[in-house]
Parts: structure tokens; C-alpha cells; sequence
């Protein structure tokens, strides 16, 4: 019975995966035609672009990609490896010609705050790291309850909403006397990704006349509140170091 059920969800994730695989495929052979037709000039015929329900014969972009990835994937993951990396350096290098082409590029005072917000993330990440990695051995019955708490407070943090809306709501609201925007600020996550938003966006307000996307504070107020997390991730930091290594003897009893 068990051979029969592992049979039928094999075959489903091969017909689920072709179908994704042929979407990703064409979208990529249209975008392959308009890049060339548009910086080149050169067209590919109907009849060799688009599939027989669209009046072609074969999709011939669709399909050379898709022998290009499959033969990648079959000469291992270290060339896989390499190929996503010199993509990413591709995708920069777009990026960057995007930039210098529309004329809108980087605010320089605002991307001085990038390496403050980066050297932030790096410590307070590194010290959670060591923290939850103590926590998940030593406590490991309460493991779901982390990966819990870790979701909601990536809930809490500006990453999918904006940031305006989030101080627009809070400022002027207080629970006990404590302001619920000071208390959301408490969240070490929201001010670093706050401060990348400002760093790359430069502007908290895209549209002229439009309601702001960024919280509508200063470089200098929003620079001290990083730099008051990065002391307070440096403390914590030195803590964790000190934990971890104090529990890491009883890692091998609790395994």
C-alpha cells in the first residue's frame, strides 16, 4: 500500500514540477526575445518563439534554456555553484546599468547609513545565532515553540508593510505610559531594516503628494538608533559567546 501512494506522489511532483518548470521557460524565452529585439534588433521568428497554440511551431528560447539548466544540474552542484554566483554579478551589473541609464541612482548621505544598518545585522545576527543554537540543543522540546516565536517576529518587523504606516498607527498611542512606537522600535530588526530601506531607497516618499513608504525621521535620529543597537549587540553578543560555550559541555549528554 505504502508503494502505491509514494508511486502516486512521485509522478505528482514530476507533472507539478513540469508544468512550473514550462511557465518559468516561456516566461524566459519571452523576456530572451524582447532583450534581443529591443537592444539588437533582431527578432526570432513567430514560428520558433511561441508554442503551436499561439500560432508557432516551437518554442526554441524556452526550450535551449531549459537544456542549458538541466545540463548545469546534471554536471553537479559546484558548477551550479559557480553559475549562480557569476548570475548574481550579472544581475548587479544590470542593476547598475539600469541605474547610471535612468539617471536615478544612490543618495549618497543616505547610503552612508548601509554599513552602520549591515554591521548591525552581522553582530545582532551572530549573537541569536549562538543564542537559539544553545537553546535548540539544550532545550530541544520546546524547539517548536522558537521556530513560533521566530515567525511572528518576523511579523514585527517592516519588511512586507510599510514603515510609515507602522509609526502612523502607533505615534500618539501609549499602553501604561509607554509609547507603543518607542516599544516597537524595541524590536533590534525593525531600525536595521528600516535603516537598509533608507540606505537604498533615499527618499521616504517616492511619489510627490503620495503618503511616505519610510518612517518620515532624520538620517541623524535614525543613525543613533543603530548605533544604539550595535552597542546593545555587542553586549548581547558578548553574553551569548559566554553562554554557548558554557552549556557546550553538556551538547554531547543532551544529544
Amino acid at each position: 500500500m505504502g508503494e502505491v501512494v509514494a508511486w502516486i506522489i512521485g509522478w505528482d511532483l514530476i507533472l507539478e514540477y513540469g508544468i512550473s518548470v514550462a511557465a518559468v521557460a516561456v516566461g524566459w524565452g519571452g523576456n530572451l526575445n524582447s532583450f534581443l529585439d529591443t537592444t539588437f534588433g533582431v527578432t526570432i521568428p513567430t514560428a520558433l518563439s511561441t508554442s503551436p497554440e499561439t500560432g508557432g511551431t516551437l518554442n526554441l528560447p524556452a526550450v535551449l534554456i531549459t537544456v542549458i539548466v538541466t545540463a548545469l544540474l546534471m554536471r553537479g552542484v559546484r558548477e551550479t555553484t559557480r553559475t549562480n554566483t557569476i548570475m548574481v554579478f550579472v544581475k548587479l551589473a544590470v542593476l547598475l546599468l539600469f541605474i547610471l541609464a535612468s539617471g536615478y541612482g544612490f543618495h549618497l548621505p543616505e547610503l552612508a547609513i548601509y554599513p552602520l544598518a549591515f554591521a548591525t545585522l552581522l553582530v545582532f545576527t551572530l549573537a541569536l545565532t549562538f543564542w537559539l543554537a544553545a537553546l535548540n540543543v539544550r532545550y530541544r522540546d520546546i524547539q517548536h515553540l522558537l521556530n513560533i516565536a521566530l515567525l511572528v517576529w518576523f511579523w514585527m518587523t517592516p519588511i512586507v508593510y510599510s514603515g510609515f504606516l507602522v509609526k502612523d498607527v502607533l505615534k500618539g498611542r501609549k499602553v501604561l505610559g509607554v509609547s507603543l512606537w518607542g516599544l516597537y522600535l524595541a524590536n533590534p530588526l525593525a531600525s536595521i531594516a528600516m535603516g537598509f530601506q533608507r540606505a537604498l531607497y533615499g527618499v521616504v516618499r517616492p511619489v510627490v503628494g503620495e503618503r511616505p513608504v519610510l518612517p518620515d525621521v532624520s538620517l541623524a535620529w535614525l543613525a543613533g538608533v543603530l548605533a544604539t543597537v550595535l552597542a546593545a549587540s555587542l553586549v548581547f553578543l558578548l553574553y551569548t559567546w559566554r553562554r554557548f560555550f558554557e552549556l557546550s559541555g553538556d551538547f554531547a549528554e543532551e544529544l
